[in-house]
């Protein structure tokens, strides 16, 4: 029921390209709103933010903290996601033994992250050889993301961002996740 989230986030109105889809989540506990009861559709997500959404899609299945990151405290809200992530190969670091849980998130970081999951899970995996060649940005999408970005792509779940570019290295926003 969209009544739902536009009454409880009051950011988030009937009718936006996102509604149903943060409805669809909002329902389910996987992504809420602030203390505010803003669900801030046009800030950036993090990548502790993003690994959290999949572990709760995943029903926030138990997980052990090991100091592997430097950055990733056992207190923070993202600790025991980021634990599961690592450990079922998900996720991994960003070098140096950190995993930059407050840094932005990127779009092909968000793709890489999706197709394991859903490798994990036993999804669909069918992948077009061709998927990117309409974007003209295709050749800034990382070797290590070019695979995951094709499935995404082909799988409908990026589209593009409208201008005929995928901005691979762009950041996402929480509607867009």
């Amino acid at each position: 029921d969209l009544c739902e989230v536009t009454q409880k986030l009051s950011d988030v109105k009937a009718g936006q390209w996102y509604t149903n889809a943060v409805q669809y989540l909002y329902s389910r506990g996987i992504m809420t709103g602030n203390s505010s009861g803003k669900f801030c559709p046009n800030a950036q997500i993090t990548r502790g933010e993003f690994v959290t959404i999949l572990y709760s899609m995943a029903g926030k299945p138990g997980a052990t903290y090991y100091s592997v990151y430097d950055d990733v405290k056992s207190s923070a809200y993202y600790a025991n996601p980021v634990m599961w992530a690592t450990t079922n190969g998900i996720a991994a670091g960003t070098g140096g033994g950190r995993f930059r849980p407050n840094s932005n998130v990127t779009r092909e970081q968000i793709a890489v992250m999706l197709y394991k999951y859903a490798k994990l899970n036993g999804c669909n995996m069918t992948t077009n050889s061709n998927a990117l060649n309409s974007f003209s940005d295709k050749g800034q999408v990382s070797s290590y993301a070019t695979e995951a970005m094709k499935w995404a792509v082909t799988q409908k779940i990026i589209s593009g961002n409208g201008n005929g570019k995928l901005s691979p290295q762009g950041s996402a926003t929480r509607a867009e996740c």
